[in-house]
Parts: C-alpha cells; structure tokens; sequence
C-alpha cells in the first residue's frame, strides 16, 4: 500500500505514484490523502482508517 500527500508536490514531479510504482509491484493499492508533507501530524484520522481498511 502506498499513500501520499496530495499537498505536497510528488503527483507535480513524478506523476501518478501508482503507476511510477506498478512495474515493481503490480498489486500495488493506495490513493492520496488531503495533507501537507506529515501525513500522520496533519490528517491522522483518515491515514488510520485507510491503514485499517488495508490491513483487514
């Protein structure tokens, strides 16, 4: 699983994260969350539901 800030400028750089990582990891999953760089100090409620949905 891989999650993202969509405030910070990863997407702007490198473009989609998922597909940058796909040839590595076809069953990669994850999407961005609503947050500066620290997603866990800035939007921790929704970094925890998503880790939970994931590891269910």
């Amino acid at each position: 699983m891989m999650l993202w800030s969509t405030r910070d400028d990863m997407e702007e750089i490198y473009g989609n994260p998922l597909e940058v990582w796909h040839p590595w990891c076809p069953q990669i999953v994850g999407h961005g969350i609503d947050s500066t760089h620290h997603i866990a100090e800035n939007a921790p409620e929704e970094l925890v539901r998503s880790l939970r949905t994931f590891l269910r």
